[in-house]
């Protein structure tokens, strides 16, 4: 308002503010589109996390039904410092154990397989020779000579199969002892007690004063070692049994100045049935098992069993079982 000539007057100020409200109208637009946009790309960063949070726990499902159907290699491979890569690695360790123990088992049920057949094997030489002698014993007329002949057939083959037995008992025994029983065992009394059981060509030189371990399966380590190098050894009887200390374990070396081994074949005489010479070993009665069950005392005592050998010059078997 002002006033001229004591008249009153208003002035009134006007301006066209369509282009301003269209501003606000296309910012409140552009809010509302940026405002979608945002929600659309928070949905899919929020999806695109969640994915890769649940990735592994989707993984571990995955793998865990797999494994059930038998697929024991599958791992997650998650390496991480949270929580789900801490259950990533104990799943992968529980695989792995799982596997191995798996692999363990296959392996074992093979080689009770091949024990199995190969014992149907042997057994099945005797004892067609024991019936067929007793067929003949039966049926054909005989003289009192060829009686006898067919009896002691009959009777070897019959202690051949009890000797088979025998063995194969002590193999399972072994095999199935778990943890044994160590005494301290005085040398002196050891030695005395094999000499007893063995002939009295064989050597024995005993350079330590006590043996720590179990004295029955130790004893019966050491005769199945004589009676191999004796058998190897038709021409040439010279045995010599050593036992002595070196480091932390006690060796028993047996060795012999017979036939010898090929070196083709020194990694499979310690197999059960496994024989260099397979008529002598059945001309004297060997099963191929005597190696195996010497190899299983010893890593019940915490050793091996290695064995040198030279063609027509004799072999060497050291079994060593620690001494603590």
């Amino acid at each position: 308002p002002f006033q001229i000539d004591d008249k009153n007057f208003e002035a009134y100020i006007s301006m066209n503010v369509n282009e301003t409200e269209n501003k606000i109208v296309g910012l409140r637009v552009f809010c509302i589109v940026l405002l979608i946009f945002s929600c659309i790309i928070t949905a899919v960063i929020t999806v695109l996390l969640v994915r890769h949070i649940l990735a592994p726990i989707e993984k571990l499902t995955q793998n865990a039904a797999a494994i059930s159907k038998g697929d024991y290699h599958l791992r997650t491979n998650y390496k991480s410092k949270d929580e789900i890569g801490i259950l990533s690695s104990a799943f992968d360790k529980m695989s792995e154990s799982i596997e191995e123990k798996i692999t363990s088992l296959d392996l074992e049920l093979k080689k009770r397989q091949l024990l199995l057949g190969a014992l149907s094997h042997e057994m099945k030489t005797p004892m067609t020779a024991i019936i067929g002698y007793a067929d003949s014993l039966m049926r054909m007329p005989l003289n009192d000579a060829q009686k006898n002949d067919c009896a002691k057939k009959i009777y070897d083959a019959g202690k051949h199969t009890e000797s088979l037995a025998q063995k194969m008992m002590e193999l399972v025994e072994v095999c199935g002892s778990g943890q044994i029983q160590k005494t301290a065992v005085d040398a002196s009394e050891f030695v005395n007690e094999l000499k007893a059981l063995i002939s009295p060509k064989v050597k024995i030189t005993c350079e330590v004063q006590s043996i720590n371990g179990d004295k029955t399966l130790l004893i019966s380590m050491v005769l199945h070692l004589v009676e191999n190098a004796l058998r190897a050894s038709d021409d040439n009887p010279h045995v010599e049994v050593l036992i002595e200390k070196n480091g932390d374990f006690i060796q028993f070396i047996v060795s012999d100045k017979g036939c010898g081994i090929a070196p083709e074949e020194l990694s499979l005489i310690l197999e059960p049935f496994y024989r260099v010479d397979k008529a002598r070993s059945r001309k004297t009665g060997g099963a191929g098992l005597g190696l195996a069950i010497c190899k299983k005392i010893c890593e019940q005592h915490g050793g091996t069993l290695c064995i040198s050998s030279e063609p027509g010059q004799g072999t060497t078997v050291t079994a060593s079982i620690i001494t603590n």
